[in-house]
């Protein structure tokens, strides 16, 4: 499975990782929620992230 074609997804063309991702969520079912920013540690080439619309409550770090 190709997440590149998945909506909200672009990759770097040169070398297919992801570049951007559009989390944003319109109308959210499920309400406020924490964010744990360490999750996008593994996203190396990451350098757009929308999160608008996503009714974060809060924002952590796990420590590694």
């Amino acid at each position: 499975m190709d997440c590149c074609q998945w909506k909200g997804v672009e990759c770097n063309t040169t070398n297919g990782r992801i570049a951007k991702l559009e989390l944003n969520v319109e109308q959210s079912h499920i309400g406020p929620w924490q964010l744990n920013y360490s999750d996008f540690i593994i996203f190396k080439d990451l350098k757009n992230l929308d999160l608008s619309g996503a009714q974060i409550s809060d924002c952590t770090k796990t420590d590694q």
